[in-house]
């Protein structure tokens, strides 16, 4: 028995397997895609997020009860994940996954939320300390019925302690946007 634990530490140690309060190294190919999410650690903690919707483009919003969700990096800090903390009873949870193109130079994020189940997909790029992002490349919009479909652009603002994030609709192709959503971060301290 100690003659095969002996030979598997060593198999462990000789692959490079690090412990786990080591930082893990990451190969050249990944220094891109991480120098590129670090832009996104404002985003990482707890948050208390309040999902509000509008029915008549922003003129009002109604809000959905409030909720706990928790942003993480994941897969060696090369993604980002956004995800409702079991416990709340909201009624409608989304969740964010978010990634680097290096190849692309773009941010991509998909949203799953708990009503649909549409994996969402959408690209952009930070303007001004905001993600932005639309769905309109990846062709996942919502069909509306006689020939509409439904796109969203998610504008993300990179803030510490309190953010929104405004999600805009457009039944033109992207031609012109209204206010649809609007989701309030406040960090839990």
């Amino acid at each position: 028995m100690r003659a095969l634990l002996t030979i598997l530490i060593s198999t462990v140690t000789a692959f490079g397997v690090a412990a786990a309060d080591e930082p893990r190294s990451r190969p050249s190919v990944s220094e891109t895609p991480y120098a590129r999410m670090q832009a996104l650690n404002p985003l990482i903690g707890k948050w208390e997020l309040t999902m509000e919707m509008s029915d008549d483009r922003g003129a009002s919003w109604r809000a959905f009860p409030k909720s706990t969700v928790d942003v993480a990096y994941r897969l060696n800090d090369l993604a980002l994940s956004e995800m409702a903390v079991r416990g709340d009873d909201a009624g409608f949870d989304v969740e964010f996954h978010i990634g680097f193109d290096q190849y692309r130079d773009v941010y991509r994020l998909m949203a799953l939320d708990s009503i649909y189940g549409v994996p969402d997909v959408y690209e952009g790029t930070i303007v001004n300390g905001e993600l932005v992002v639309t769905n309109l490349k990846a062709g996942t919009t919502f069909p509306l019925g006689n020939g509409v479909s439904r796109a969203f652009r998610l504008s993300l603002e990179l803030k510490p302690d309190a953010r929104i994030m405004l999600i805009e609709g457009s039944d033109d192709g992207g031609e012109t946007w209204f206010p649809a959503f609007r989701n309030t971060y406040v960090a839990i301290r």
